[in-house]
């Protein structure tokens, strides 16, 4: 019921789901043979998708609020760098990435 409210869903078994027995280690060969395969494919084409990613970002050159463990960081978000952190020039100047934390748009 919770999980609903909040447009999740709760967690099932995949055997609840079809109608024959499910054996655990073909689930994992097959998960593992396609994470194989999407890993190189993520691998090669790192930079295009760093470039897309970019390309459709609203928050580019926007003044950004990040609210982060360490504390909070205010500055101008200039894209995502090449580990895929959101790259921010504070007040100071200093270009700071950052890999994760609430990001609030406050321009």
């Amino acid at each position: 019921e919770q999980f609903s409210r909040w447009g999740l869903f709760e967690a099932t078994s995949l055997s609840q789901h079809v109608a024959y027995t499910l054996s655990r280690i073909n689930i994992l060969e097959k998960f593992f043979r396609h994470w194989e395969i999407w890993l190189d494919k993520i691998n090669l084409e790192k930079d295009d998708i760093i470039r897309k990613w970019d390309q459709y970002s609203l928050l580019n050159q926007k003044q950004v609020s990040i609210q982060t463990e360490l504390g909070s960081i205010i500055g101008s978000a200039l894209g995502i760098d090449e580990n895929g952190f959101l790259k921010i020039k504070n007040k100071n100047g200093n270009i700071v990435s950052v890999m994760s934390g609430d990001v609030e748009w406050i321009q």
